[in-house]
């Protein structure tokens, strides 16, 4: 998904709505943005990893909307 998708995905709903990502272990927490990352797209098949991975050499560039660490 690219910005101008979810910002048109967002613009639908009420601004006041609060945005929330899963916890560790249940619950909810307000996500944290991280900083730009390079990406490789489409490396894993198995359905309990997501589809793209965070790597040095990664061809695109994006974010993250990430659980705040709170370690």
């Amino acid at each position: 998904m690219k910005v101008a998708e979810l910002i048109k995905q967002l613009e639908t709903l009420d601004p006041e709505l609060e945005v929330y990502v899963e916890g560790y272990e249940g619950g909810y927490d307000s996500p944290v943005i991280s900083d730009i990352k390079k990406f490789k797209l489409n490396v894993n098949d198995e359905w309990y990893y997501g589809s793209h991975e965070e790597t040095k050499d990664g061809e695109v560039e994006g974010i993250i909307l990430e659980k705040p660490n709170k370690q």
